[in-house]
């Protein structure tokens, strides 16, 4: 795992918390694709750490949406 990518997920778990601990219903989470590099099995991958980081705050994966080259996660409280 790159640094990048590492600095994202950081940022993504801490915005995460911060939602949380304000008492949000729902957060919504997203990424973009490049789709002539990136295979479904890399954007499932991603999908899954994403929901492994959140899990333990509290958010539990509602739905995964896909628009183009984006993909959107709504988490709801569990």
């Amino acid at each position: 795992m790159g640094l990048l990518h590492a600095y994202y997920m950081s940022k993504l778990v801490s915005e995460a918390r911060r939602e949380y601990e304000a008492g949000e219903p729902v957060y919504v989470a997203g990424f973009d694709v490049n789709l002539r590099r990136t295979s479904m099995r890399q954007v499932r991958r991603e999908i899954e750490r994403i929901e492994k980081a959140l899990k333990p705050i509290g958010w539990q994966l509602a739905d995964v949406e896909q628009f183009f080259a984006s993909v959107q996660l709504s988490f709801v409280r569990s």
